[in-house]
């Protein structure tokens, strides 16, 4: 037995890419920032900032026309190795997450679509209806 799980909360760097493939199936593309901080050994504040490529498909899609620049998500899915070939032909390796369940924290604002109730919940979270588990086994573009 194997598992491949990664765990991110974190804030979207712009808006999601959401577009279908040729064969008509909806996915969507974003990147992801999570943070790190802490004090070096001169008690200087630190932070680190790492960018991360998710990819989703099906009804995670739909979730995804909620979320904007600076919406905060918790996630989970699996890590994708693989190579895509650069302007100059060179091939590049490429790392990404294949969301499996994305629950909003902060999405767009009420009018644009998230419901009074997600706002007054006093968690943080979405209602269930935002939380959505997709897992086809294909690969969307990214």
């Amino acid at each position: 037995m194997s598992v491949s799980k990664t765990i991110l909360v974190g804030t979207l760097g712009k808006a999601p890419a959401i577009g279908q493939t040729q064969n008509g199936k909806d996915y969507a593309n974003f990147s992801l920032a999570t943070s790190k901080k802490w004090k070096d050994a001169n008690g200087e504040k630190q932070e680190k900032t790492s960018w991360h490529n998710i990819s989703c498909w099906g009804s995670l899609v739909k979730v995804c026309q909620y979320l904007d620049k600076g919406s905060k998500v918790y996630l989970e899915g699996e890590l994708e190795y693989g190579t895509y070939k650069n302007k100059e032909g060179v091939e590049v390796p490429s790392t990404k997450i294949i969301a499996s369940v994305i629950d909003i924290i902060k999405g767009k604002e009420r009018e644009e679509g998230i419901s009074q109730h997600a706002q007054d919940k006093g968690n943080g979270f979405a209602p269930e209806s935002n939380h959505v588990e997709e897992d086809d086994g294909e690969s969307p573009p990214f």
